[in-house]
C-alpha cells in the first residue's frame, strides 16, 4: 500500500506540513530520554478506528507522566480528520507522538516545558497488512498497555469486522 498523497503529510504542533520538513529539536526530551507518549490508530477506508478511545488513552498516559496535553481529545480527533483528509489516505496507521518538550539536558525535566506533538499517517507494513486482510491475526491491548497477540476466528468475506478473537498465551 502506498499513501494517497505523493508527499507524506504531518501535523507538527498543529501545523500541516510535509513529514520530511518536520524538525524535532535536538534537546527534545522525547529524543533524548524517551520522555514521551505515543498512540497508534488504525485507519480503515479513510476513517480512524476508535479515535475517541485512543485519544482518551493518550490523555491518560500523558497525565500519568505529568505531561500537559497540548490539545484536547476533541481537538486531536479534529486534527486527525484534517490530516487524513489533506493526505487522501484510505488505509494505514496514524501515529500520534507527544513529548514533554525541549529544554536543558537534565534527568529531571525543567518546569514549564511546552510539549511537542507529531501526528502523521504511515502505510501498513505489507506482510502484516496481508495477515490482517487474511484474518489470521490481530494485534491488540489487554487494557493495561501490555501487548497481546490475538488470533481471529472464522471471518467471511462479507464481514467488515472479525467475529471473535481468542488470546494466545
Amino acid at each position: 500500500m502506498t499513501l494517497a498523497s505523493p508527499v507524506a503529510l504531518a501535523l507538527w504542533n498543529g501545523e500541516l506540513m510535509p513529514l520530511a520538513d518536520v524538525k524535532v529539536p535536538v534537546l527534545d526530551r522525547g529524543w533524548l530520554f524517551g520522555d514521551a507518549v505515543y498512540e497508534v490508530i488504525r485507519l480503515y477506508g479513510g476513517r480512524p478506528f476508535l479515535v475517541d478511545e485512543h485519544a482518551r488513552r493518550l490523555a491518560g498516559s500523558l497525565q500519568g507522566l505529568g505531561i500537559v496535553h497540548p490539545t484536547s481529545t476533541q481537538l486531536l480527533a479534529a486534527q486527525i480528520e484534517r490530516l487524513v483528509k489533506a493526505g487522501g489516505d484510505a488505509d494505514g496507521l496514524i501515529y500520534v507522538q507527544i513529548s514533554r518538550g525541549a529544554g536543558p539536558r537534565s534527568h529531571l525535566p525543567a518546569a514549564g516545558l511546552t510539549p511537542n506533538e507529531l501526528v502523521y499517517v504511515a502505510p501498513l507494513d505489507e506482510p502484516l497488512n496481508e495477515a490482517f486482510r487474511a484474518g489470521t491475526l490481530t494485534l491488540g491491548w489487554d487494557g493495561e498497555r501490555k501487548t497481546v497477540l490475538i488470533e481471529a476466528r472464522a471471518q467471511t468475506e462479507d464481514d467488515d469486522e472479525p467475529e471473535a478473537f481468542e488470546a494466545i498465551e
